[in-house]
């Protein structure tokens, strides 16, 4: 599955996106991790993640994550900001 991980910012929530067959869905994060397992797709309906599902973006949320604390080196000023 392709996700497309989307750090949040003071105007923005932490995402991931994910396409199934048709559509594209949105997972808000702080809502995955309190349990919720049911998000908007871009069709108008809804996808309940399955657990395994639920297990592989929160993966993938923990690597990007990792990309974006543990970077080597000094920052720049843009990575300052990102991160």
């Amino acid at each position: 599955m392709n996700y497309k991980y989307l750090k949040g910012s003071e105007h923005s929530f932490e995402t991931v996106l994910f396409h199934t067959g048709e559509t594209t869905c949105i997972v808000n994060v702080d809502l995955l991790l309190c349990g919720i397992n049911k998000f908007p797709c871009g069709n108008g309906s809804d996808e309940i993640l399955t657990p395994e599902r639920r297990y592989e973006i929160l993966k993938f949320i923990k690597q990007e994550r990792e990309k974006i604390i543990h970077k080597d080196g000094p920052k720049s000023m843009e990575d300052w900001e990102n991160s």
